[in-house]
């Protein structure tokens, strides 16, 4: 996000954006994680069309920097209900294999793009569980150090012969 928003709106950050420069930065990342993701074959990435809808869903329900900053345009929560009918048809049980679920447990650095605001980071954490059981995704949490998670995901990759090809 933070090089999609400097080459889009240079010298701006993430929440000095309004609700349709926002929702047009979110939708270069979306197209960004689709575009592989719809190709056949092993896919790995750091995040999915789920993630990008949670993150929308978060900035009109609570806010991403506080509640003062929460998205009531209704044009905006249109575009979000329209990209999230699109989600649901994308994300099948079929197409993803696994989903691995990093819990918001570690503190994130204050760089201006990515939200400090826990009621933000709690929303999306839910939204993204919820959404896991109601589209039936296979999904694993990964929480503990970093060590710990890097672990985990490493073998996680390892049981599914995700890094036997790579």
């Amino acid at each position: 996000m933070r090089h999609i928003v400097g080459t889009a709106y240079p010298g701006r950050q993430l929440q000095d954006l309004s609700p349709v420069e926002a929702f047009s930065a979110f939708m270069i990342r979306a197209l960004g994680r689709h575009e592989p993701a719809a190709r056949a074959g092993m896919h790995v990435s750091d995040g999915s069309l789920l993630n990008e809808l949670a993150y929308l869903r978060g900035r009109i329900e609570v806010g991403a920097f506080g509640a003062a900053s929460r998205i009531s345009d209704a044009g905006f929560s249109r575009l979000v209900d329209l990209f999230e009918q699109h989600v649901q048809r994308c994300l099948m049980p079929s197409r993803h294999c696994l989903f691995a679920h990093i819990e918001p447990e570690l503190p994130l650095d204050n760089d201006g793009y990515r939200p400090q605001d826990t009621a933000f980071r709690d929303f999306v954490n839910d939204f993204l569980l919820a959404s896991y059981r109601k589209l039936k995704l296979n999904a694993i949490s990964i929480s503990g150090s970093l060590a710990e998670r890097t672990a985990l995901i490493e073998s996680i990759l390892n049981e599914h012969h995700v890094l036997q090809n790579t």
